[in-house]
């Protein structure tokens, strides 16, 4: 019997969870990272407590500084692996959406511009 409309909608959505592998070397940084900013609020509170401004405003800047630019890291190494320029062949090359035939064409150049560079065939016209 053929599942009707109805039954669809009592059935909970199916969700699939992606776990991304990071490198160890990433997942030692983050580390690093947190243990940072732990020690950094530790000193932050005990010179709060102790009553001491420059120590506890400079550990304040620090540690937000430090947060914010972890946070920073995170959410650009999210946007370039969702990029679909990551999945080329070289990191530095762009795709190839067209071909490119005449590019090694010589463009001309006016004489009477003030702009273009001075044509020289060999080194001995310069000198």
């Amino acid at each position: 019997m053929p599942s009707s409309p109805q039954d669809k909608s009592q059935s909970p959505p199916d969700y699939v969870l992606k776990v991304e592998h990071a490198p160890l070397y990433v997942w030692l940084a983050r580390l690093t990272w947190v243990i940072i900013l732990i020690v950094l609020l530790e000193f932050d509170v005990t010179s709060w407590q102790e009553r001491e401004p420059h120590a506890a405003i400079l550990a304040t800047a620090l540690l937000i500084v430090l947060l914010l630019a972890g946070i920073l890291v995170e959410v650009v190494r999210h946007v370039e692996a969702r990029s679909p320029y990551n999945r080329s062949a070289s990191r530095y090359e762009l795709p190839d959406d067209e071909p490119v035939d005449d590019l090694d064409a010589s463009f001309p150049a006016s004489m009477d511009s003030p702009y273009s560079p001075p044509i020289h065939s060999s080194i001995k016209d310069v000198l």
